[in-house]
C-alpha cells in the first residue's frame, strides 16, 4: 500500500495537481489556445475558464486503443500530470522529472525534457501548449519554456520550490501560481516578470509575517481578471492553515510590476483552520488544490474546498472595496451566491455544461469514500450523485452527453451526463503499487487520454487511431498490447 506522504502528491496535481456548447463560448480571448471549434486540448481543463466541456463524439465503451508505460520504473514514477494533445502529439509530465512528447496514434516517444534539481523538479503540474508560437510551458521548481518541436529549453524562471499550479498562456503572458507565495505573470517570449502578487494574510494593508501564501491552484483567466486560491498559515507552529479564493486584475493597474494588496478585486475565506497534511515538504505548501472555474455568462465562479463545501461566488461583487475592520479582506470579501456542503473534502476542479456543475469529492487516502456530484448552477441543489468507496481526485471531462473521470479505486468512470448512471468503467490492474488517478482526462479526435499513478498513459477509442494491437512490447518501444 502506498504511504500517505506519496499519495498526497496526487491531490496536488489535480490540481495539481468540462447544440450544449454555447455556454462556454465566453472563455476569453479568441486565440488558438481557446478555440472551441478546435480538436486540440492545449491546457488544463481545456479553456481559460476550466469548463472542460468539449463538442464532438466520445467513447461509448472502454475499448483501449493503446496503453503506454511512460517511465521505466512503473513502481514509483507516477503520472499525475494531465495530458495536453495538439496536432496529433501528446504532452504530459511525470514524477520521474521529465516532460514527454509522444505520438497520439500509438504512444511512440518523440522527446523528453528533463528538469534539473532533485525531487521537487518532478512534473506534477500539467503543461500548456501554444502551438502558434511553437512553445510548451510547464511548472516544476520554476516555469520552463520549451521548444515544442525539439524539446529544447527556451528560457527558465526559477522559483526553487515544489510546484503544482499549471501554467496558462493568455495574450502573450504566462500566468501561474507558486509555492514561493506568489502569483506570476511572465512575458511568454522572454520569461521576464510583468507583474507579481504576493499571497498571504494581510492586516491594514500589510502582510502578516509568516502567514504563508502558497498558490497551488491553476489560475482561471478572463479578459480583465485572474482567479486563484491561496493557503495561508494561521498558527506559529504551522500545523493549520486558512484558505482564500481571490480575484486579481489581469493587468497591473499602476504598471509598477506588483499587484498590491489594495489592488485585489476581491478575496474570500473558503477554508478556516484546516489541518495541514504532512507529506515531507515545507509547511508553506498548498493544502487545497481545486482550481476556480468561471462562468462569465452567468457571472459566477465556482470552487471546492477541503472544508467540505462547494462555493459559488459572483465574479464582480457589490461593495465599497474598503477594509474597514483591518482583517486584510475587503468588506465585500467577494459576494457568496450559494455554498453547498458535501460528504468529503474537494480537491478536483469543477466542470460545467447546460446549467449543471460536475465535480468529485474524496481525499488522498484509499478506503475513504467520496461522491461524484452534478449540481444545479442556480442554487447548488443536487441533480444526481454517485457514491464511490474511494472518492475522486481527478477533474471531470464533459463531452457527448457523458462525464469522464478517474477515481481512487483504480478505475475510470463514465457517467450519463443527465442522470449519473454508469455507462462504462475500466479497472486498471497493471503497473506499480497504486493505480489511482490524479490525472484528468482529455478528449481528442473521439479519443479520451488520461495518465495514471501506475506510470501508464491510456487512450480509449472506438475508432482506429493507428495503434498496433499485436505489439506486445517485444521491440522495447514501450507500447503494450491492450
Amino acid at each position: 500500500m502506498t504511504s500517505a506522504p506519496r499519495m498526497i502528491i496526487i491531490t496536488v496535481i489535480i490540481l495539481l495537481f468540462s447544440s450544449f456548447f454555447a455556454p462556454i463560448l465566453d472563455t476569453g480571448a479568441g486565440d488558438g489556445l481557446n478555440d472551441p471549434t478546435s480538436e486540440d486540448w492545449p491546457m488544463f481543463q481545456l479553456f481559460y475558464n476550466h469548463s472542460a466541456t468539449k463538442a464532438g463524439d466520445a467513447p461509448d465503451t472502454n475499448q483501449i486503443a493503446w496503453k503506454f508505460n511512460l517511465t521505466e520504473d512503473s513502481d514509483s514514477d507516477w503520472v499525475v500530470s494531465s495530458p495536453m494533445i495538439v496536432d496529433d502529439f501528446i504532452y504530459i509530465g511525470s514524477d520521474d522529472g521529465n516532460l514527454y512528447k509522444f505520438y497520439f496514434n500509438n504512444g511512440t516517444k518523440v522527446w523528453n525534457y528533463t528538469a534539473s534539481g532533485d525531487y521537487i523538479a518532478s512534473f506534477w503540474s500539467s503543461p500548456c501548449v501554444d502551438k502558434e508560437n511553437n512553445m510548451v510551458f510547464v511548472n516544476a521548481a520554476g516555469l520552463h519554456a520549451i521548444d515544442m518541436t525539439t524539446g529544447e529549453q527556451i528560457w527558465y524562471f526559477e522559483t526553487s520550490s515544489r510546484e503544482f499550479s499549471s501554467p496558462v498562456v493568455y495574450d502573450g503572458v504566462v500566468f501561474f501560481g507558486s509555492y514561493d507565495q506568489h502569483v506570476y505573470a511572465l512575458d511568454e517570449f522572454t520569461g521576464e516578470v510583468i507583474w507579481y502578487y504576493e499571497a498571504g494574510e494581510y492586516e491594514y494593508g500589510q502582510k502578516v509575517e509568516g502567514s504563508g501564501g502558497a498558490v497551488s491552484t491553476t489560475l482561471a483567466i478572463t479578459d480583465t481578471m485572474v482567479f486563484g486560491a491561496e493557503q495561508t498559515s494561521y498558527s506559529e507552529e504551522g500545523y493549520y492553515c486558512d484558505y482564500n479564493i481571490f480575484a486579481l486584475p489581469r493587468e497591473d493597474p499602476n504598471n509598477n510590476g506588483v499587484i498590491e494588496h489594495g489592488e485585489i478585486i476581491w478575496k474570500y475565506e473558503i477554508g478556516e483552520h484546516l489541518p495541514l497534511i504532512d507529506y515531507g515538504v515545507p509547511i508553506e505548501g498548498g493544502e487545497s488544490f481545486g482550481s476556480p472555474t468561471v462562468h462569465e455568462e452567468l457571472g459566477q465562479v465556482y470552487i471546492g474546498s477541503r472544508d467540505m463545501y462547494f462555493y459559488c461566488f459572483a465574479i464582480e461583487p457589490e461593495g465599497d472595496g474598503i477594509d474597514n475592520d483591518g482583517d486584510g479582506l475587503f468588506d465585500n470579501e467577494g459576494e457568496l451566491i450559494w455554498r453547498r456542503g458535501v460528504d468529503n473534502e474537494i480537491f478536483p476542479t469543477a466542470s460545467y455544461r447546460n446549467g449543471v456543475i460536475f465535480f468529485g469529492s474524496g481525499t488522498y487516502s484509499t478506503d475513504n469514500p467520496g461522491t461524484m456530484y452534478a449540481l444545479n448552477e442556480t442554487d447548488g441543489s443536487t441533480i444526481w450523485a454517485y457514491d464511490n468507496a474511494d472518492g475522486f481526485l481527478s477533474s471531470p471531462l464533459v463531452a457527448d452527453g457523458k462525464i469522464f473521470i478517474g477515481a481512487n479505486d483504480d478505475r475510470i468512470y463514465v457517467f450519463n451526463e443527465s442522470d449519473g448512471t454508469v455507462i462504462w468503467e475500466y479497472h486498471v490492474q497493471e503497473g506499480g503499487s497504486t493505480q489511482s488517478f490524479g490525472s484528468s482526462p482529455a478528449l481528442y479526435k473521439e479519443t479520451v487520454v488520461i495518465g495514471c499513478c501506475n506510470s501508464f498513459v491510456y487512450a480509449f477509442s472506438e475508432s482506429d487511431i493507428g495503434a498496433d494491437p499485436g505489439n506486445n512490447d517485444g521491440d522495447d518501444d514501450g507500447f503494450i498490447d491492450s
